[in-house]
């Protein structure tokens, strides 16, 4: 009997060859996108999980509060607060420190030089995570001050094949350091990412007190008893740093589980699940375009076989019978579907990786996923067999061989439905793609309150910092160097910040969260910054240097002082002096609104900025190579542009525009190829009614209006269905921009006009094809 099925299925998709490739053809493109975007979920839900004890690990940040911006939740925490944590909490098994936010390290050994992601650690570290060691002992791989744990990639850089447990290794030129173990590499679903690790205690060789309660500078970790209840170990620490510092601005601690790290934010609003939301509702929405189209196309050509079911049943077939081998036929067709589709996901996933950054295998889909696929598979084939399964099989013989195969009228107002429905989510997709693509045009094209065109930064070493200023004039002697600064952070990633500021008139209750950098003389010209009023640090006023701070419209504005040049302000007990009034500029991304800013002078910074000519570039960045490895001749050249950099700020935002777009094409050309299927067959069935109409003088226009006058509506009504979907959801994603665009009316419009005329596209041809058709051979056997 299935043996016959299968016999029937595939003769019928071998006669039918357009409708076989539209109906296979489509489900495949939509499974497959939609198995690309599961492979991207499962990926993404994956992260940290290899860890043993993930479900005991817990994040302490912490939630400061200011009358400024309200609450202010961060991550890094004051140095000894693992150590209280640890002795005062019986709840607390173990807790350790983790330092990612330095930046890389010149590793050498003998004439080789690396730059690598060094991160700092407590040798309890591995207590928690499960990183796989190949030589030595997790136990004890960080006790010793002066110790590094290396990635195996990175210990081959250095040793090769070599046994690397017991050689040295220098940092920077400062730490003369021992490899006391050697680690698998960081999976690559891991959010700890590193090169390798060294103690917290070699934090003090880079000017760090360790031991200090006052600066926030490491992440904390505690890892609990499994009897401990973390909502009340969170409620017993809140008030830690209140007690120790008995500050205003003290945050209040709590614990955030490890395992929600990489999707959810510490506030609980946003993360990379909105993302994971986006595009498996992205995947859900094709899916469901290709399964409508395979319903669609299934129920319109079974009509065409109602003269075999009436000989079928005549000859004695149930109607159970009937519809088993509509059901099973329908199947069949998907799992061919879901077989191709397999076959494009692999061709495809090279450029999906590309899209994604990712390194993505069919084989790591997870056993949950490959259940989702089939059962997806088998209710599409389920759904798309009702029809003929249950309605033609139970027509009566006598009315099927009496009418065999035009659609009765009005009996397919749920395929009308149907393809509505596929328009407007395409529509919708449409609008998502372009409200992305104009926000970060928007962010590119914005005024930042400085230039970054042309700005190449790069890690000062402790050597190069030793001699600043013997390097920058030695660069200034270079014709393609036209400024240089020295700097704290660059100027679009200002993340230190703190509270503890008083001024003239300030509110008793008023506490303000102030972002603070250090630079050098070169600064305002190099980022090509405009003065309000007032001037920066100079070498023609050296008495600024130690008492002076320069700050921002938006502190000015904190401030309420129009003129607040030669105002002292107080910051944390010491007096400074404003000496000047910086314009606003963007000094991080534009998710966050620009607050108040003070930059102090300091010769001595962690990055060398240089503002660079276009001419002979590459001779440039070679002469700053070779005059920065005459100072330091371990100097490793690991620069970048602030452009670019600036752009990879969003790159979270354009891969989310990227795929969506991607996708949204695929859903229209997987919309298109079904209407196109449902256009063939309309002409088809009405090739008598048109015939008929020429006859009686309709021209070729009325009768391109005739089959396509009916998909104008079901576009105006996608449209009305499409425009507040998508406005819901794109005014949700924006409002994650503190600088946006405005969800304009015209954006709408070009979408539904867009959708109107490719649907058109697709159905004309079939218009023109029925309406330039000779009505003798239609009308030559009636």
């Amino acid at each position: 009997m299935i043996k016959n099925y299968l016999k029937i299925a595939l003769r019928n998709l071998l006669r039918n060859k357009l409708y076989s490739f539209l109906n296979i053809g489509g489900l495949a493109l939509g499974m497959a996108a939609s198995i690309l975007i599961l492979l991207w979920v499962t990926n993404e839900v994956s992260y940290n999980k290899f860890n043993k004890r993930l479900d005991r690990i817990f994040l302490v940040p912490q939630t400061q509060h200011y009358q400024t911006i309200g609450d202010f939740t961060v991550q890094p925490t004051p140095m000894p607060l693992a150590q209280r944590l640890k002795d005062d909490y019986p709840q607390v098994e173990w807790a350790t420190r983790y330092e990612p936010w330095l930046g890389k390290r010149v590793l050498s050994h003998n004439d080789v030089n690396f730059d690598e992601q060094i991160n700092f650690a407590d040798s309890s570290f591995f207590k928690f995570f499960s990183f796989h060691f190949l030589e030595g002992d997790a136990r004890s791989a960080l006790t010793d001050p002066n110790s590094i744990v290396l990635t195996k990639e990175t210990a081959t850089k250095f040793f090769g094949n070599e046994d690397p447990v017991g050689k040295s290794l220098q940092m920077d030129d400062t730490v003369d350091l021992r490899v006391t173990g050697v680690i698998a590499d960081v999976p690559e679903n891991s959010d700890l990412q590193f090169d390798g690790l060294v103690p917290t205690e070699v934090m003090k060789y880079y000017g760090i007190n360790v031991t200090q309660w006052g600066s926030n500078m490491i992440a904390t970790y505690v890892l609990l008893k499994h009897s401990a209840d973390a909502k009340e170990v969170s409620r017993k620490i809140s008030g830690i740093l209140k007690r120790v510092s008995n500050s205003p601005t003290a945050g209040k601690l709590f614990l955030f589980p490890f395992r929600d790290f990489h999707l959810y934010s510490f506030t609980g609003k946003g993360g990379r699940i909105d993302d994971v939301i986006i595009f498996s509702i992205v995947a859900l929405f094709i899916l469901i375009i290709a399964s409508i189209n395979f319903m669609n196309l299934a129920t319109a050509r079974s009509t065409r076989r109602a003269t075999e079911v009436g000989i079928k049943k005549v000859v004695g077939a149930t109607r159970f019978q009937i519809a088993k081998q509509f059901f099973g036929e329908s199947i069949i067709v998907t799992m061919i579907s879901l077989l191709v589709s397999l076959v494009l996901v692999e061709a495809f996933l090279p450029y999906f990786d590309e899209l994604t950054d990712k390194s993505l295998r069919l084989s790591q889909i997870n056993l949950m996923s490959v259940l989702l696929i089939v059962g997806v598979t088998v209710v599409t084939g389920v759904l798309a067999g009702i029809y003929p399964s249950v309605i033609l099989s139970s027509f009566m013989p006598a009315s099927t061989l009496k009418k065999t195969g035009s659609d009765a009228p009005g009996r397919f107002s749920l395929r009308r439905i149907l393809v509505v429905a596929q328009f407007a989510i395409s529509i919708a997709l449409i609008i998502g793609t372009s409200v992305v693509y104009f926000q970060l045009k928007y962010i590119h094209n914005k005024n930042l309150g400085m230039k970054l065109t042309n700005v190449v930064y790069f890690p000062a070493t402790q050597k190069l910092d030793n001699e600043i200023d013997r390097l920058e004039n030695e660069l200034k002697s270079e014709p393609g160097v036209l400024d240089v600064t020295s700097t704290q952070h660059p100027p679009i990633a200002i993340y230190s910040n703190g509270g503890g500021w008083s001024w003239e008139g300030m509110p008793a209750d008023q506490t303000a969260l102030v972002s603070i950098t250090y630079a050098d003389y070169g600064y305002i010209k190099t980022f090509d910054m405009t003065l309000s009023s007032g001037r920066f640090f100079s070498k023609e006023h050296p008495g600024d240097d130690s008492t002076g701070v320069v700050i921002n419209q938006s502190f000015a504005n904190l401030i309420g002082n129009k003129s607040p040049v030669g105002m002292p302000l107080r910051w944390f007990g010491n007096s400074y002096t404003v000496i000047g009034v910086v314009k606003d500029f963007n000094f991080y991304d534009l998710h966050r609104k620009i607050g108040p800013l003070a930059i102090f002078y300091s010769p001595q910074s962690q990055y060398v900025c240089l503002k660079v000519s276009n001419k002979d570039l590459s001779g440039t960045m070679n002469f700053i190579d070779k005059t920065c490895k005459d100072i330091d001749p371990g100097f490793v050249f690991d620069y970048h542009f602030l452009d670019k950099t600036f752009e990879k700020m969003y790159v979270s935002d354009r891969r989310l525009g990227n795929i969506v777009g991607s996708f949204s094409f695929l859903a229209i050309i997987i919309a298109c190829l079904g209407l196109f299927g449902l256009s063939a067959h309309a002409a088809e069935t009405k090739t008598k009614e048109i015939g008929v109409r020429k006859v009686l003088g309709a021209s070729i226009p009325n009768i391109m209006l005739l089959l396509s006058k009916e998909l104008v509506s079901w576009v105006a009504i996608a449209n009305l269905i499409a425009w507040p979907l998508a406005y819901y959801f794109m005014d949700r994603w924006l409002r994650d921009f503190a600088y946006r665009i405005n969800l304009n009316v015209w954006i709408f419009l070009v979408a539904g006009g867009t959708a109107l005329v490719i649907a058109l596209a697709t159905v004309g041809y079939q218009a023109i094809k029925a309406a330039t058709a000779n009505p003798i051979e239609s009308l030559r056997y009636e």
